[in-house]
C-alpha cells in the first residue's frame, strides 16, 4: 500500500510536465488506490498468469515505461514489452551493509527524490507537492454513516511484519492515556487484538478493524485530528492528506528512505533510543534483539506525551 502512495508524486509530475497519457500496472487488491486519479488514464491488473498480463499490455503500445517496483516481474514485463524503459537505483547493496554492519553509505535523500533523479533526462522537476490520494465521493458517504467522532486519533494498529506492530500493552497505554476518542485501523489478522482493545474503554472506541475498504480506511485518517502507527501504510496516508502523525519505528529506521514525505509540520518520529544496531531489517521481519522486539521496547509514556505535545501545538 505504502509503495503505491510514494509513486503519486510521479505520475502526477509525469502526465502533468510531459502531458501524456499514463497507464498504471497494480495488483488488483490495490487497484483502488489509483484508479480514481484524474492523472492515471488507465488502471491493468497484475494476473497471477504473466503471460495474459503482458499480452494485455502488448496492445497498448507503450512510448516508455517507468519501472517503480524494479523486482524480477516488473523486469521480465519490461523486457517481453520490448520499450523503453527507465528505472532507479534500489541501493540494495548500501541497504544491506546499513542492516548487516551499521555502515550508512545511502543518501540523505528520500525514495521519492531518488524517483525523480531517475527522471531528469526526461526533464521532469519534482513540484514540491508530495504524495496524494484520491478518494470518491461515494466513501464519504459511507464514512459519514459511520457517525465517528468530530475529532479523534486514528490508530494503525496492524502490519505485515512484527518489527512494524507496537504490543497491545503499548497499544492499551495510547487507548487509556490519551485525551481524545480512537478510532483503530487494521486488517483480519488484527481483528482479535482490536476486540481486546475494544474492551478496554468501549465509550470512546470506535473499532473499524477488517471493517472498513482501502478508501475507507483512507478517509478515516484524511479526517483524523492525528494519526498513529508504524513504519506502514497508514504512515503514507497521513504524509499524503498533511495529517498530524507519530510515526513510530522499529526494527526499520528512517535512514532507509522511506520516512513520511513532506507530511504535516508537526508530525513526529520516535525511534527506540537504546537499540543502537538498528535497523535491523529492510522489512521489518528480523530483529537483532530478538525476542524483544525494537518497536516493542518503546517507553509508551513516551509516545503519549508525544500525542499530547501534537494536540497542544494543534489547539487542543
Amino acid at each position: 500500500m505504502g509503495d503505491v502512495i510514494l509513486t503519486s508524486p510521479i505520475v502526477r509530475t509525469v502526465h502533468n510536465q510531459l502531458n501524456c497519457e499514463i497507464h498504471f500496472l497494480i495488483k488488483d487488491s490495490f487497484r483502488d488506490l489509483v484508479s480514481h486519479s484524474p492523472f492515471v488514464h488507465s488502471v491493468h491488473t497484475l494476473n497471477e498468469s504473466l503471460g495474459s498480463t503482458i499480452s494485455e499490455l502488448e496492445k497498448e503500445d507503450f512510448d516508455l515505461i517507468l519501472d517503480l517496483q524494479k523486482n524480477r516481474k516488473s523486469k521480465k514485463i519490461a523486457k517481453e514489452l520490448n520499450t523503453e524503459t527507465l528505472t532507479f537505483s534500489k541501493l540494495n547493496v548500501k541497504k544491506w551493509l546499513l542492516v548487516q554492519s551499521g555502515i550508512n553509505l545511502l543518501p540523505k535523500s528520500h525514495l521519492i527524490d531518488r524517483y525523480f533523479d531517475s527522471l531528469k533526462d526526461l526533464g521532469i522537476k519534482n513540484d514540491g507537492l508530495g504524495n496524494e490520494l484520491f478518494i470518491p465521493s461515494s466513501t464519504n458517504v459511507s464514512i459519514d454513516k459511520l457517525a465517528l467522532p468530530k475529532k479523534y486519533i486514528a490508530l494503525g494498529i496492524g502490519a505485515q511484519h512484527t518489527g512494524k506492530c507496537l504490543s497491545e500493552e503499548q497499544l492499551l497505554h495510547i487507548i487509556k492515556n490519551t485525551s481524545l476518542p480512537i478510532v483503530l485501523l487494521g486488517g483480519k489478522r488484527e481483528l482479535e487484538l482490536s476486540k481486546r482493545l475494544s474492551k478496554s474503554s468501549n465509550d470512546t472506541i470506535w473499532n473499524l478493524t477488517a471493517k472498513s475498504s482501502l478508501l475507507e480506511t483512507a478517509e478515516v485518517i484524511r479526517r483524523s485530528t492525528i494519526t498513529i502507527s508504524g513504519d506502514t501504510g497508514v504512515m503514507h496516508m497521513a504524509s499524503a492528506f498533511k495529517v498530524p502523525q507519530i510515526s513510530i519505528w522499529g526494527c526499520t529506521s528512517p535512514e532507509l528512505g522511506m520516512f513520511p514525505y513532506q507530511g504535516h509540520a508537526h508530525s513526529i518520529i520516535i525511534e527506540p533510543i537504546e537499540h543502537l544496531k538498528r535497523p535491523c531489517a529492510k522489512l521489518g521481519n528480523r530483529c537483532k534483539y530478538a525476542p524483544s522486539w525494537c518497536i516493542q521496547s518503546i517507553n509508551p509514556s513516551r509516545i503519549t506525551g508525544e500525542i499530547e505535545l501534537v494536540l497542544k501545538k494543534e489547539g487542543f
